[in-house]
């Protein structure tokens, strides 16, 4: 069985931005070590034969036309930032 720790559980967590108890934490241990084993049989399975594919609809250029319309000013977009800096969205470093 795929065997995470806390560790791996908490280093997961705080890409996604997430905080967790440690009761939390020894569940999600326990959930996450068993989806990756039930992701493991995929190994299993014989694609040999088949084809690759980037989508199963066919559908091909799907779009529509794009017209120019009036847009919001940069401080009605920014009225409801939680933190702005010299006018633009202030977030945190992902590096």
């Amino acid at each position: 069985m795929a065997n995470l720790t806390k560790s791996d559980v908490k280093h997961v967590a705080s890409l996604a931005d997430f905080r967790f108890s440690e009761k939390e934490i020894l569940r999600l241990k326990k959930e996450l070590s068993e989806t990756l084993e039930f992701v493991k049989t995929l190994n299993e399975v014989r694609t040999e034969k088949v084809v690759p594919t980037s989508h199963v609809t066919g559908l091909q250029n799907v779009t529509k036309e794009d017209y120019p319309h009036p847009s919001l000013t940069q401080e009605q977009v920014l009225m409801n930032a939680p933190s702005c800096h010299n006018n633009f969205f202030k977030t945190k470093s992902i590096f």
